[in-house]
């Protein structure tokens, strides 16, 4: 029977996600959330292209509200009723309910053209996304730097994991006191192993805020970056 239920327990959603998020949104995952929005305050344009925002779990809502278009893709069919309510007081919103085409950057870049989602007016948010997993399968960092140059006309803001580990829940409280770092994270992993989401050269040093930490469980450890890229249309 669970397999007449797409994606219910995939990697990078599905209910088990949708579980974890709304049990921990107001305290695991709340400085996450602070982080994101005054990162996407910061680089205000007229629309925004939301890439894999799942039920919106990141979203503040009168954030949101101040661009003029929302055009979000997200492929989890178990996220699209409470993205809608997210932003059902957004006057002119789209959820497109298929993934990004991370294989056919030119597709996508027609699509936002088809849309009137111009560079100059536009900006693409990679929503915790781009160190997950394809809901076509495969890493999207895979398909990422292709991705990003061909879009590399618009301004793009990302939130990411570069490197995950899993850690003794007694240890949440002594990784607060100590700065996120590769090193740290090695220290804190309870088991040793450290998943490399393959993120780590998509921006610059330049391009990449200070790590911070994301709690994701109490036994699940992520190393953060925000990064953004200034699109060409500036140039």
């Amino acid at each position: 029977m669970l397999n007449k239920i797409p994606n219910i327990f995939h990697k990078s959603g599905g209910l088990f996600y949708h579980y974890i998020a709304l049990k921990y949104k107001k305290s695991l995952w709340e400085s996450l959330r602070v982080i994101f929005n005054l990162e996407l305050q910061k680089r205000k344009m007229s629309n925004v292209v939301l890439i894999g925002p799942s039920a919106g779990y990141l979203l503040d809502p009168s954030n949101i509200h101040s661009f003029k278009k929302v055009h979000c893709w997200e492929p989890d069919p178990s996220a699209h009723p409470f993205l809608k309510r997210k932003l059902k007081q957004h006057a002119n919103f789209h959820i497109h309910k298929e993934s990004v085409p991370f294989h056919e950057p030119e597709l996508f870049r027609h699509t936002l053209r088809n849309f009137e989602l111009s560079p100059n007016e536009t900006l693409l948010v990679f929503c915790n996304i781009l160190g997950q997993w394809d809901w076509n399968g495969g890493p999207i960092a895979e398909k990422s730097i292709q991705f990003m140059t061909t879009l590399d006309a618009y301004n793009q803001l990302s939130v990411h994991e570069e490197y995950s580990t899993d850690i003794n829940p007694k240890q949440r409280s002594t990784k607060d006191s100590l700065p996120a770092s590769f090193d740290q994270l090695k220290n804190l992993s309870r088991s040793g192993i450290i998943q490399d989401h393959n993120t780590v050269d998509l921006f610059s040093p330049e391009e990449k805020s200070e790590p911070f930490w994301w709690t994701i469980t109490p036994r699940q450890l992520h190393l953060m970056v925000c990064g953004f890229k200034k699109g060409t249309y500036n140039e």
